[in-house]
Parts: structure tokens; C-alpha cells; sequence
């Protein structure tokens, strides 16, 4: 797994975060210009006890110098750190974090089952998990620290499980769709959207807007079948009100790709 972020700790900076087989994970910042620039290691990871299923850089919305990178695993955790703390000071640039340096650390379930894909939200407000279970999700609540910028917690805000038959493979939020904050309304007195999906090995794809209401079915756009265990899961298309589309790849090496909006509409209207 791979992961890139610009990030303005001091100016911009590009930084790159790789898993490795070892179960712990490299963090990179680039110097130089991009054709002929070199990476510098900025820390080392190595605080799971099972391979590292995906990584993220959390969107910087708290604030200069607020760098947090979110890391899923087999081991059954989702764990935050904050990369932004060695970028600002300088001081222990190239070192290694441990379980200690953790600044929030999720068990999905007692019985510490996968986490195989995380996703956050475009205001960096919700944080999604998927699971054997279903999808998890959080929400972010920052506490004041005294090394500069806040750090990074998460509160349990729902759990979607009802929709799966199987186990859930990839969470995504819509990287447009999914700036608002829950409880947040546009004009007309319509909640803003906060669109998820959650794709599993029972070959379906669940489209969720977590603005609609407190209940899963609520929540519920559609259900999009792919007639084959689904591994991946994406959006493209024009930015727009209601435009673009989904796709999917199976296990099988099919590509499926949908108009999400006109599906929605559709099963909304009983299609």
C-alpha cells in the first residue's frame, strides 16, 4: 500500500507513506524538484503485530503543521499518528514509532478481527472502516495538546451492518460528496451529503449518504450488484450536483462501472 500527501508544515511539502512486509510502514518526504528530487526517510512505524492492510493521510483541516497518518491492519487495530509533530520540531526526524507514539488507537472488535481498508471523509470529519462485520465508522474529536497542534481522537458514530451478507473488502467516501459535517443542511433545509460505499465478497456495492438520518436503512442509497466478490472500489466523472459514476473490479478481473447518482434515483424511486 502506498499513500501521498501535501502538507504545509513550515511550507508545502510531499510526503509519501509505503507498508511493508515486516508489518511496519515508511514515511517519506520529497526535496528537491519532482523530476530530480530524492526522498528523506521521516519516520519508520512499526506498531502492528499484523500486516498493514491500508494507510491514509487524515485531509489538514486542524490547522499548520496538523500531519496525521491513519493506518489499518490485520491485527484488528486502526491506529493515528502524528507525522506532523517530527516535521514541525525536526528533532527525531528519521526515527522509529512505536505502539507508544500511537496518538489514538481503534480495536475494531474483541476478537480483533482484519480491518481491510479505512477511508476518511472530505471534511476529515468521519473516518470509515471496512470489516468482517460490516463498516464501522467514527468521528473525529481533537483534544488540546501541549505539542502544538491538536490530537487526533476518535468517538464511535455508527455502525452499518445489516446491508452485508459477507465480508466488507473497501470502504470509500466520495471525494467530493462528503465535505459537510453530519447534521449539516444546505438550502431548502435538505441535509448536505456525506456519500459512502462499501463494496464485500457477496459481489454487491451499498451506496450510503450517513446525513439522511440515525438508522441504517435510512441511510441507504442503493445496492449495486456486481454478480462477483468485489475487490476494489472507486469513483470518477465530472464534478457536478449529482453527476459521475462508480466502478468496480471483482476477483475475477471484471470491470464494472455505474452512473451512482442515476441508481440512486432509481432505487429511491422503487427501480
Amino acid at each position: 500500500k502506498v499513500a501521498s500527501f501535501n502538507a504545509e508544515v513550515g511550507g508545502k511539502r510531499h510526503l509519501v507513506a509505503t507498508s511493508l512486509s515486516n508489518f511496519s510502514v515508511r514515511v517519506y518526504e520529497q526535496s528537491g524538484s519532482r523530476s530530480q528530487g530524492s526522498l528523506r526517510l521521516v519516520c519508520g512505524i512499526a506498531g502492528h503485530e499484523a500486516p498493514v492492510t491500508d494507510l491514509l493521510f487524515l485531509p489538514d483541516l486542524d490547522g499548520p503543521g496538523a500531519v496525521h497518518l491513519l493506518t489499518s491492519s490485520e491485527d484488528g487495530t486502526v491506529r493515528t499518528w502524528d507525522v506532523g509533530r517530527l516535521l514541525r520540531g525536526g528533532a527525531g526526524l528519521g526515527s522509529i514509532l512505536g505502539p507508544g507514539d500511537c496518538v489514538d488507537t481503534k480495536v475494531c472488535d474483541g476478537r480483533r478481527s482484519p480491518v481491510w481498508s479505512i477511508s476518511a471523509s472530505a471534511s476529515g470529519e468521519l473516518l470509515a472502516a471496512a470489516t468482517l462485520q460490516g463498516v464501522l465508522i467514527w468521528r473525529k474529536a481533537c483534544r488540546a495538546s501541549g505539542r502544538g497542534a491538536p490530537q487526533v481522537q476518535w468517538k464511535k458514530a455508527v455502525a452499518l451492518e445489516e446491508s452485508f451478507c459477507d465480508v466488507v473488502t473497501q470502504v470509500l467516501f466520495h471525494p467530493r460528496h462528503s465535505s459537510a459535517t453530519l447534521g449539516q443542511h444546505q438550502g431548502g433545509g435538505r441535509s448536505a451529503p456525506i456519500v459512502l460505499a462499501a463494496c464485500g465478497e457477496d459481489g454487491l456495492v451499498c451506496l450510503f449518504d450517513l446525513n439522511r438520518g440515525p438508522d441504517e436503512d435510512e441511510n441507504l442509497l442503493a445496492v449495486l450488484n456486481a454478480e462477483s466478490s468485489v475487490a476494489q472500489v472507486g469513483f470518477f466523472g465530472p464534478s457536478g450536483s449529482g453527476d459521475g459514476h462508480l466502478w468496480c473490479r471483482t476477483n475475477d478481473e471484471a470491470f464494472v462501472a455505474w452512473d451512482w447518482a442515476l441508481a440512486c434515483a432509481s432505487q429511491g424511486d422503487g427501480g
